[in-house]
């Protein structure tokens, strides 16, 4: 008796286009929405002062006694969809999730030509330093869009939302307290060049 023979190469560009056809489709369904932007203050440093004064005396940042040159905010909210079956059960459908941040940064005005390229090289650092934090917030949205997204079917919407929201908050607590290790790692941007000795 002659059996029907499978020819597995034929079949499995398919496969492969069919997979990633249903992998799309299911990301499609989970997005992140990201917006940064950038703030200025202004700083002018006088020939006989130092680049570091001019900074703290400019700052807008200062919290527990503390002056920072940099500081970032983000933002985070969420939002999902859900399909309720007849018999109550629900599963999430689609999630969108909002993520906005800014970074607030000095803009030098008037400095020597020396006291420019301190200003140039130190802001570079800076500003490295604050995206560190922006990155932090990033990675907090995609975490927070998948975990509400691969929620499992729950016996009712109202367990599934209260669920989805849970897992938000939780891990969003859970990137707030990395960001706070990160300034910790860095000594807020000291290790990544952000420094001024004068």
């Amino acid at each position: 008796m002659n059996r029907p023979t499978l020819k597995l190469n034929s079949i499995l560009p398919w496969l492969m286009c069919f997979a990633a056809f249903v992998g799309l489709s299911k990301s499609a369904l989970a997005t992140v929405n990201e917006n940064l932007a950038y703030t200025y203050y202004q700083v002018n440093v006088d020939s006989a002062s130092s680049l570091r004064k001019a900074l703290n005396a400019a700052s807008p940042f200062k919290s527990n006694g503390r002056i920072f040159h940099g500081h970032t905010d983000w933002h985070i909210s969420w939002h999902f969809w859900w399909d309720e079956r007849p018999d109550g059960r629900c599963s999430i459908k689609r999630v969108s999730v909002e993520f906005t941040s800014t970074i607030g940064l000095p803009q030098l005005i008037s400095a020597t030509i020396a006291q420019q390229n301190q200003f140039n090289t130190y802001v570079a650092a800076l500003r490295t330093h604050e995206l560190g934090h922006v990155n932090v917030g990033k990675s907090a949205a995609y975490a927070i869009d998948q975990a509400i997204f691969n929620l499992p079917e729950m016996a009712s919407c109202s367990s599934l939302g209260a669920a989805a929201n849970d897992v938000g908050n939780r891990m969003l607590s859970d990137y707030q307290a990395r960001e706070i290790r990160y300034d910790a790692e860095t000594e807020h941007g000291k290790t990544q060049g952000a420094w001024l000795d004068r």
